[in-house]
């Protein structure tokens, strides 16, 4: 997550980009703990397979978690934050400015939805 300081604005942050890394994880918490997904007891447990304080990468997958019907889906995620130069106003530019690498159609539907 891409986040910008505005001028004159100490101690407030804008959101000016981000990126997303999809990962699939059949992931597994620590001393065999199954989860009903509604008890809060799940909320505290540690996972076995997301090491804490360490962002996780392709490399660290353990197992990839196949979906079938009836199988249980835990959704994590984990946010890189990083100060960016680009200003509020200047946050689409990198969009439309790509140098066609991606049809200009595609690029405004994104915006639109956005």
């Amino acid at each position: 997550l891409d986040f910008h300081e505005p001028e004159g604005m100490e101690g407030s942050f804008r959101v000016v980009g981000f990126s997303v890394e999809p990962l699939s994880i059949a992931h597994s918490f620590h001393g065999g703990f199954q989860w009903d997904g509604e008890s809060s007891e799940g909320y505290t447990k540690l996972l076995q397979t997301c090491a804490v304080g360490q962002h996780m990468t392709k490399a660290a997958v353990q197992k990839n978690q196949i979906v079938e019907e009836g199988e249980k889906i835990l959704f994590t995620y984990d946010v890189i934050w990083r100060e960016s130069d680009v200003e509020w106003a200047s946050r689409w530019d990198i969009y439309l400015n790509e140098g066609n690498l991606v049809p200009a159609q595609v690029h405004w539907y994104s915006i639109t939805n956005s």
